[in-house]
């Protein structure tokens, strides 16, 4: 049980640090991938807060051990992330992120020169396929694959001892 508690503090720990940089970026203004890195970055150091967590419980840590406390650390990151995404979709008023979207893509399409029945299916599929829920999903899957992809790495340097299976 104490290893889910170490990746749900190291994930806490991590969207804490992500917000307060999305708080500097909003009062910087800051924009592009500068301030994407710096967050993927706070996002890694997340990981491996949950890697510096459990060998400070348990000592050793493995190459498993440590893909496990980084892909939890991810599920938590990712689970946020997420809830936000699909608050922000359903509840936007303003900008209207997803409307703006479709009318891109329908946009695009029409200069391809696409017959009209076939872009009035598009748009159909489109509805039923761009809704908040679904995106968050996505945001949700990717960040936790991002996590793996992160953790692999990660673990490789702070494992303390090597697997044998």
């Amino acid at each position: 049980m104490k290893k889910h508690i170490i990746y749900i503090k190291s994930g806490i720990i991590a969207v804490l640090l992500m917000i307060i940089w999305v708080i500097v970026m909003f009062i910087t203004k800051m924009q592009g991938a500068f301030a994407v890195i710096i967050q993927y970055t706070l996002f890694i150091l997340g990981i491996y807060s949950s890697h510096y967590f459990y060998k400070k419980e348990y000592e050793d840590m493995s190459y498993l051990q440590g893909i496990q406390m980084g892909l939890g650390t991810s599920f938590i990151v990712g689970g946020f992330y997420s809830i936000l995404a699909y608050l922000a979709l359903k509840f936007d008023t303003k900008s209207n992120v997803l409307a703006s979207l479709k009318a891109a893509i329908v946009q695009s399409l029409k200069q391809k020169s696409i017959p009209p029945e076939r872009l009035a299916e598009i748009n159909t599929n489109l509805n039923s396929y761009l809704t908040p829920f679904k995106c968050a999903f996505f945001i949700l899957i990717v960040l936790i694959f991002i996590g793996l992809l992160c953790s692999l790495i990660v673990s490789i340097f702070s494992r303390t001892k090597n697997d044998n299976t």
